[in-house]
């Protein structure tokens, strides 16, 4: 479920068609329309291209069933998910498909924050 408020915090109203099963962890925007969300309970990455009305899963190359916690993006291609049994996805095509990355250390990766190069 999905929360928008346009008063800072207020009023709260139930937003978007997000699976009601997805316990969503984080959602990173690469512009008013389009964002993604990845989720606890789902194991898929939910996007949008209508500010967050509606929701479809983008998941193409990623396996397994694993909770995902942490997705960002650096520009509105260039974009990575994170999650537990060390799991790292990327993507340079907007989500289209998901390249997994192998790390040297074993853990459930919790936060994720890219930096742009300049």
């Amino acid at each position: 479920m999905l929360l928008k408020t346009t008063d800072g915090g207020e009023i709260w109203s139930i937003f978007g068609n997000a699976p009601s099963n997805a316990l969503l962890y984080d959602i990173c925007f690469t512009d008013l329309n389009v964002g993604y969300a990845v989720s606890r309970s789902y194991s898929k990455v939910l996007k949008t291209t209508d500010g967050g009305l509606n929701w479809f899963i983008q998941d193409n190359g990623i396996t397994g069933y694993d909770s995902y916690f942490s997705v960002d993006f650096i520009d509105s291609n260039t974009g990575v998910i994170v999650g537990e049994s060390n799991n790292i996805y990327r993507t340079t095509n907007g989500g289209d498909i998901w390249i997994k990355i192998t790390s040297p250390i074993t853990c459930d990766y919790k936060i994720l924050s890219l930096l742009m190069q300049t």
